[in-house]
């Protein structure tokens, strides 16, 4: 079931869930350090043995593993957040956007308030 986190190495993708069923969102970070128990990624340390992060009592955030179908769904969702923040929208309404429509809306937004 969590072989695929005895294969990883510096630089690969990994997608990180915050949250009992991803409540609090899931992010692609990237391995930084492999080491024989624990993986280092974004300055926190992850369990080899089962993805959860160290230190944690309730265990809430744990690694994914980063299939083709489940980065490109976390990248999408990142995308439809980055651009409902820079409009001040609430979450959830760009699910049916194209998504180079929402990047074009994204750069726009950004070099807009940028300019400001």
């Amino acid at each position: 079931m969590n072989g695929w986190l005895k294969n990883l190495k510096v630089g690969d993708p990994v997608i990180v869930d915050y949250g009992r069923d991803s409540c609090y969102g899931q992010v692609i970070k990237t391995v930084e350090k492999v080491g024989k128990i624990h993986l280092t990624i974004g300055g926190e340390k992850y369990r080899i043995s089962d993805g959860f992060r160290v230190g944690e009592m309730w265990a809430h955030t744990m690694l994914r593993e980063p299939t083709p179908e489940a980065l490109a769904r976390v990248a999408r969702k990142s995308l439809e957040r980055a651009v409902s923040n820079l409009m001040g929208k609430p979450h959830g309404w760009l699910e049916k956007a194209p998504e180079d429509a929402l990047i074009v809306l994204r750069d726009a937004l950004k070099n807009a308030r940028e300019a400001q």
